[in-house]
C-alpha cells in the first residue's frame, strides 16, 4: 500500500507561505532604511570609519513567522515517520522522525523513536545521517530552530563579506579605497562596519546593505534566514518525494 503523505506536503506547503511572509514583512522592514550609519574622521590614521549606528527592533512577527515556518517542516518529518509506521502495521501515534545531535545519540535513541518502522525505512534514516556532524546535519539545525526561543530568535547582520578586501567605492568626486574590517553575526551598536581612506565624512557615500539573520540556535548562527528556510523545506520535500516513490 502507497504512503499517504498528504499530510507531510501540506505542512511543507505552509511552511512555504510562512517563508513567503517572512520575506515580504522582512523586505517592507529594510525599506523602512532602518539602520543607521555614521562617517567618523580619524586624523592621526587618516581614515574615515563607518559605525554601526543605533540598531533597529526587529518586529516580533519575524521571529514569530519563520518559528512556525521551522515548526511546519519538523511535523511534516514526524507526519513520514508516522505514515512509515502505519503502513507497516505499527502505532502511528508513538513515533517519531529520528533526529539526534551527535551519531553515537542517534543510534542510541533511534528504536525508541521509530518503533513499528519496517527496517527499510530505517536503512533510509541511516543514510540521510540526520544528526549533527551526518550529511543530514541541517535537520538538525531545523529542530533546534523548531525548539529555540523566539524571543532570540533573530538578529540583524550586514552584509557576509568574509575577509578584508580592497573595493573601489563610487560615486564620489575622488574614488576611494573601502577596506572592509569584518563582519559580525550579530550587529551591536558602535561597530566599525568598515573605514576608507581620506576624510570623507562630510559626503557619507558609502552604503552597506543589512539584513535579518539566526540569532539561535548556535549552529545556525549568522545564517540568512530566507535562504536558510527555503533550502530546509526544500530538503524535506526531497525526503518526502523519496518516501512517496520508494515506499
Amino acid at each position: 500500500m502507497a504512503l499517504e503523505l498528504t499530510g507531510a506536503r501540506l505542512k511543507i506547503e505552509r511552511a512555504k507561505k510562512h517563508i513567503s511572509d517572512f520575506d515580504k514583512e522582512r523586505l517592507a522592514f529594510l525599506a523602512t532604511d532602518p539602520y543607521v550609519t555614521i562617517a567618523k574622521f580619524d586624523s592621526e590614521s587618516n581614515v574615515t570609519q563607518s559605525i554601526m549606528g543605533p540598531l533597529p527592533i526587529l518586529p516580533d512577527s519575524l521571529a514569530t513567522i519563520a518559528g512556525d515556518a521551522a515548526q511546519n517542516l519538523r511535523t511534516a518529518l514526524d507526519y513520514i515517520a508516522a505514515e512509515l509506521a502505519r503502513n507497516n502495521g505499527g502505532d502511528p501515534t508513538k513515533v517519531y522522525f529520528p533526529i539526534a545531535e551527535s551519531a553515537d545519540k542517534y543510534k542510541a535513541e533511534l528504536n525508541g523513536k521509530t518503533k513499528g518502522v519496517s527496517s527499510e525505512a530505517i536503512k533510509v534514516f541511516d543514510r540521510i545521517e540526520p544528526y549533527d556532524g551526518g550529511n543530514g546535519r541541517l535537520l538538525w539545525a531545523l529542530h533546534t530552530l523548531n525548539n529555540a526561543d523566539k524571543h532570540r530568535l533573530l538578529v540583524s547582520v550586514g552584509s557576509n563579506i568574509a575577509r578584508t578586501v580592497q573595493l573601489t567605492m563610487g560615486p564620489s568626486p575622488v574614488p576611494r579605497t573601502f577596506s572592509a574590517l569584518m563582519l559580525a553575526p550579530g550587529l551591536e551598536e558602535g561597530y566599525i562596519l568598515g573605514e576608507v581612506e581620506g576624510n570623507t565624512e562630510p559626503n557619507n557615500y558609502i552604503k552597506f546593505s543589512f539584513d535579518i539573520a539566526f540569532g539561535e540556535p548556535e549552529i545556525l548562527e549568522g545564517e540568512y534566514v530566507v535562504p536558510t528556510l527555503t533550502y530546509m523545506a526544500g530538503m524535506v520535500e526531497s525526503i518526502v518525494n523519496y518516501f512517496a516513490t520508494n515506499f
